[in-house]
């Protein structure tokens, strides 16, 4: 089953770097984006007392987006902030909307990233000398999810990490109506 996961993934990966992958874009509320991916997410850790406060737009937006891959993405984001917690505490997702730019910030109380290790988070197979023996994965979760969202019209980026936590920033385009 590993074998099989990790030659799936590899696959995608690939598939990603050389723009190979057919998107079946969407469009869709990010209030509601948010609100669904959070909510199947916490489906999968409902008995694991995470809990997830979202600050939403108050002056909603669209983005397009092709659904399968956003919920790669949040669920890659979810599950690495809840890898990284260190006590029992909350993630806090943050939409900002600006200059047509949707922003989703995705921030943990966890351990945070090294300075070490910051820079190669977004490398394929790179797993930081604190996640190499303590949490499972091949290291292409960070570099796919990127791919992904660059595929979007996007990017994710880390804004910061330190023993507080950390902050990814996954950012869309907004999507305007013709």
């Amino acid at each position: 089953t590993k074998m099989k996961t990790l030659v799936g993934d590899l696959l995608a990966f690939n598939s990603y770097a050389v723009d190979a992958i057919p998107l079946n874009l969407t469009s869709i509320s990010v209030n509601e984006l948010v609100q669904v991916n959070v909510q199947q997410w916490q489906a999968m850790h409902e008995n694991e007392g995470f809990k997830i406060n979202i600050h939403y737009l108050d002056s909603d937006a669209l983005v397009e987006i092709d659904v399968v891959r956003i919920q790669q993405i949040f669920t890659n984001l979810l599950n690495n902030a809840k890898q990284a917690m260190v006590k029992e505490s909350g993630i806090t997702i943050d939409i900002t909307n600006e200059n047509n730019i949707i922003a989703i910030f995705f921030i943990d109380q966890g351990s945070g990233i090294s300075l070490e290790d910051q820079p190669y988070i977004f490398e394929r197979f790179y797993r930081g000398n604190n996640k190499k023996f303590s949490t499972r994965g091949f290291g292409l979760g960070l570099p796919l999810s990127k791919m992904m969202a660059k595929s979007l019209g996007g990017d994710l980026v880390l804004q910061k990490s330190d023993e507080t936590g950390s902050t990814f920033i996954l950012s869309l385009p907004e999507y305007k109506m013709k």
